[in-house]
Formats: structure tokens, sequence, C-alpha cells
């Protein structure tokens, strides 16, 4: 099968596994990760559960339905063990004027876990240690997304590493 290319904005059609069809647009593409000016991250010894460690945390954007990729890390070192880290997105929002929303990823520097979705325009999240991180990073693949023409519903969001092709997907320009 010859590999189809299409770019942001192009209509194409999209056949799923089961074998529908929908005219669908190109509408999003990953963004570049947020930098690390994007958020701050200020610890507490008092507001939570979280024990004496130092605690790792990124974030991402929200932006037409794409999750950026997640940005590089920052570190709070609490003292504990009732304390809390307070992230702060204030810039990153600045610098996605139109995300609907933001995530926050953490604790375990290396590894780290969804902690919180927040809806923008609200701008800090408090770990307390109540949540369990559970919940992979986006990958920085530069993701496309499909938006079914008809109903606005999302109907693919394909990674561009793998370009256009998947199997039981098709497109035709």
């Amino acid at each position: 099968m010859p590999t189809l290319t299409a770019q942001v904005g192009d209509t194409v059609s999209y056949r799923n596994a089961d074998g529908e069809t929908f005219n669908v647009d190109v509408t999003g593409a990953q963004r570049a990760a947020p930098v690390g000016a994007d958020f701050t991250v200020t610890p507490s010894a008092s507001g939570g559960t979280l024990a004496t460690a130092t605690y790792s945390y990124k974030v991402t954007a929200v932006v037409d339905g794409v999750e950026t990729a997640p940005s590089v890390a920052e570190t709070a070192a609490v003292t504990g063990p009732t304390g809390s880290v307070t992230v702060n997105a204030t810039v990153l929002l600045a610098s996605f004027p139109t995300a609907t929303a933001w995530k926050v990823y953490g604790r375990v520097g290396g590894s780290e876990l969804l902690i919180a979705t927040i809806t923008a325009p609200t701008a800090t999240y408090v770990d307390t240690g109540a949540v369990t991180p559970a919940g992979a990073q986006p990958a920085a693949n530069g993701a496309i997304r499909l938006r079914n023409r008809s109903t606005r519903e999302t109907l693919a969001q394909i990674p561009k590493a793998t370009g256009m092709k998947q199997t039981g997907v098709y497109f035709k320009r």
C-alpha cells in the first residue's frame, strides 16, 4: 500500500478498522513541549501528606484537543510528613493562549505519571499527595488529529512518526 501524506488543513477520507468511512479534517498537530520557565513548583511543609523527599513534575497543555509533548522536569524538595507542592502554570497558559486545559505529571523523577487535568483558565494545582499518579505522559511525536466534518468528533490521533499509515486505517486525499 502506498504511503499518503496529509497536512493540517487538508480534508481526507478516513476508513476505520470496522470499514466505516468518514470525511475528516486534519485539524490539529502536537505542539512543541512547554519549557521549564512555563511553570513553577513551590514546596510547602504543610497542606498535605507528602513525605520528606524531592518530587519531580512535568506539565503539558491541551490545545485544539491535542496534548503537547511534556515539559522538562522541575523539582521541589518537600519537608514532610505533611508536605505539599503548588504547581503554577500562569506563564504556560500565557504561552498557549488557546489551551483548554493543562496536565500535571509527577512525583518520581524519570517516571512522572498523570496526577491532574486542570481546566483553563485555572493556573494552579496543589499536590497534597491525595492522588495516586497514574497514566503515562504523551510521547513527543508530533501527532495529528482527525475530526469528523459532520459531528466535529475526534476520530483518531495519529503519531507523526507513523505518518498516515496504520493497520486497518486508510486515507484518501
